[in-house]
């Protein structure tokens, strides 16, 4: 008997997923989605969205449809179209889960973090093919950042986190889906690009030490990630559907249904709250151990 994955331990989850899942009996590709809302101080709460969207549709195409139906991000909107809420609140294609994180800043300590590193280089040392090297190279250059008297523990907390939530999902459509391949599209934040794009590579690591505890050969991953210097990001219509969410939920008190400006408040009533295809985690990020390639943190419950 195979341990059960992180959320497939949430049977309300499943339900929905299923649910959902009607519509794409036979799908072995996904793009995933992701986009974040935990800069601003001012917001209630720190959000990261993952969409879920089936490669079903030519990629242009897709872009091409949300550009119809999202024309802005939720930033520059001022005005939320009926056109846009609708869209959220109705169209089939896709499925959001999101992480609501609390005591981001306690997350993993220095110590783990160094442990962590250490387990990594360890797992790719002796591997030959040049990506691994390259791949061992971006994580010595991270441990010597790691290891200066000052470094940036929130932004190396943000990239755990999102190694390890970002893994929960592709273990997820691994063994409950049995998915081939994914393709990540993250927006352009300073965690995605730093160090050489050494995110994508931590994901990877911590999603195989999954898979191998699972005994499960793992999906192949394409990470999406635009040049910086790029001055149109070609997959900003992509980026809008979590955007939207993620910006909601992190403007909302999820406990009272209060905060945030009227087009928050408008998102949040009609597309957003009980919408059976946007699921919501509240995550403790304080609870992570320090053990290495474990993120044993606490489920609380759903709160939309």
């Amino acid at each position: 008997m195979r341990a059960v994955p992180f959320l497939e331990k949430d049977v309300n989850f499943l339900n929905r997923w299923e649910q959902y899942m009607e519509q794409f009996p036979k799908v072995d590709t996904w793009f995933v989605i992701y986009d974040t809302s935990w800069t601003d101080n001012r917001k209630i709460n720190k959000v990261v969205t993952f969409s879920l969207c089936p490669a079903t549709l030519d990629l242009e195409k897709l872009k091409h449809f949300l550009e119809e139906n999202l024309v802005t991000d939720i930033k520059s909107c001022s005005h939320v179209p009926s056109k846009t809420i609708q869209f959220l609140k109705n169209d089939p294609q896709f499925f959001s889960i999101s992480f609501v994180v609390k005591n981001m800043e306690e997350s993993i300590p220095l110590s783990g973090i160094q442990d962590l590193l250490h387990k990594m280089e360890m797992r790719v040392h002796n591997v030959s093919s040049e990506p691994e090297k390259r791949r061992l190279r971006k994580l010595k250059d991270l441990n010597v950042y790691v290891n200066r008297k000052k470094c940036d523990i929130v932004l190396l907390n943000k990239l755990f986190l999102i190694s390890y939530l970002l893994s929960f999902i592709l273990e997820f459509l691994t063994l409950f889906q049995n998915a081939k391949r994914a393709y990540w599209f993250p927006d352009r934040e300073t965690e995605v690009f730093y160090k050489d794009k050494v995110l994508l590579d931590l994901v990877y690591l911590v999603y195989c030490d999954m898979m191998e505890k699972h005994h499960v050969y793992p999906l192949v991953l394409r990470g999406c990630i635009a040049d910086t210097n790029e001055k149109k990001y070609p997959h900003d219509a992509l980026i809008r559907y979590p955007d939207y969410i993620a910006g909601v939920l992190a403007s909302v008190d999820l406990e009272t249904g209060q905060g945030g400006e009227e087009k928050h408040q408008l998102l949040w009533q009609h597309a957003i709250c009980n919408n059976p295809r946007m699921v919501v985690f509240k995550i403790d990020a304080g609870s992570l151990s320090n053990t290495p390639l474990t993120l044993p943190c606490v489920l609380d419950k759903r709160k939309i």
